[in-house]
């Protein structure tokens, strides 16, 4: 009777803990598992961080922790992220135990880690000299770690500290950008600490001042007919640090070496006065600083032109059966004497067929209907042809 109420008790504990799901999750529950984790060095005031990496087969939530490791490393419980500054007193080799549980199993993973002695010895700051210009900013190109085993590393310039000597010549912000305040020197201490060890090293700062260097003036050749004029159409100011701006033609000086050649107005407007050469001197100051440069200037006299041409008489009365004969044709240019032209340098033509014209020889042969004509007279000269008229009246023969 006993054996069989341990029997019924035995299977009830049974059948509570089969519905409780406890020895399913026992038994059937898989550990997590941890990617193997190699032997580490660390560096003595460096953060040594390392981040674990593991997952669960039955996507159990993980929790990480350390069975065994230095003093003062710690893990993060839900990442897995190592982290640890050695100290001196811990030069030498520890072992270290990560335990990863997903509440039901764990699993551990042991590796070593060597604290080696290395101490920051120097930084050197790179380029050492800087020049900049009141205004304009240069920056630090290059901060690099020295330490006593010989190693060196480059460092990011926000991981440093910045200062100027004299804030009222340059200053610099916190990722090395110099600005140039006056003219002046300053120096910029830049200071990195690493392992409680602070080292630092200087830059020399030279800040100029802006200033005039030259001017250039367009064009800086001109050609001008006599009695004709050309502007100057731009000055442009060069400075020391580079950069360059227009400045107005009426802020700038101007003179003539030989006006009675070429002749120059307060705003660089340049008039040819005779045939011949001069040169434009053109001045600037700024900052008490002058600067100049020239236009060289070639007068000419403008090439003649016909203009018009003047037939004399301009009326004429013939009889029938007659001819007259066009007394004078006159040329006119544009900057030239009137001159003669032949007769037979020019060309006729008759508006009536009975009125025809050899060489300025008008001839009426009949008398037309409207008893008058018109006589045009042509004249070519470079190019350009010019006309006149004689106007021709028609009378009965005698």
């Amino acid at each position: 009777m006993r054996n069989k109420k341990a029997v019924l008790l035995l299977f009830f504990i049974i059948v509570a803990l089969l519905s409780s799901g406890c020895i399913f999750s026992s038994l059937f529950n898989r550990r997590p598992v941890i990617e193997s984790i190699l032997d580490q060095i660390g560096k003595v005031g460096q953060e040594f961080i390392y981040q674990v990496i593991a997952y669960d087969p039955d996507n159990d939530e993980l929790n990480y922790s350390l069975n065994e490791g230095p003093t003062g490393m710690q893990i993060e419980s839900s990442t897995g992220l190592i982290s640890w500054i050695p100290i001196e007193d811990q030069i030498g080799t520890f072992t270290v135990e990560v335990k990863v549980s997903d509440g039901n199993s764990f699993t551990v993973e042991t590796f070593e880690i060597t604290v080696e002695d290395v101490f920051l010895t120097s930084i050197e700051v790179s380029p050492a000299n800087i020049n900049v210009y009141v205004g304009n900013s240069n920056t630090i190109t290059l901060v690099i770690t020295h330490y006593d085993n010989g190693d060196s590393t480059d460092l990011a310039l926000a991981d440093c500290d910045y200062t100027s000597s004299n804030t009222n010549i340059a200053t610099v912000n916190n990722n090395g950008l110099i600005t140039g305040v006056s003219a002046g020197t300053a120096v910029i201490t830049v200071t990195y600490t690493e392992g409680g060890i602070t080292k630092s090293d200087t830059v020399s700062v030279t800040v100029e001042d802006i200033s005039l260097t030259s001017i250039v003036v367009l064009p800086s050749t001109m050609s001008i007919y006599v009695g004709n004029s050309e502007n100057i159409t731009s000055i442009t100011a060069h400075y020391n640090d580079g950069s360059s701006t227009s400045i107005g033609l009426g802020s700038a000086i101007y003179s003539s070496n030989n006006p009675g050649i070429a002749s120059v107005n307060t705003n660089g407007l340049i008039t040819g006065i005779s045939v011949g050469t001069a040169v434009i001197n053109v001045t600037y100051t700024e900052g008490g600083i002058t600067k100049s440069d020239t236009v060289s200037v070639t007068v000419t006299q403008a090439p003649k032109v016909l203009t018009s041409i003047s037939v004399l008489p301009s009326t004429m009365t013939i009889k029938k059966g007659q001819s007259e004969t066009i007394t004078s044709i006159t040329a006119h240019y544009n900057n030239s004497p009137d001159a003669n032209i032949s007769l037979s340098a020019c060309t006729y033509e008759s508006n009536q067929a009975n009125v025809t014209v050899n060489n300025g020889v008008i001839s009426v042969s009949a008398i037309c209907a409207a008893n008058s004509a018109i006589i045009t007279v042509s004249y070519t000269e470079g190019g350009v042809t010019k006309s006149d008229t004689v106007n021709v009246t028609i009378t009965g023969g005698g």
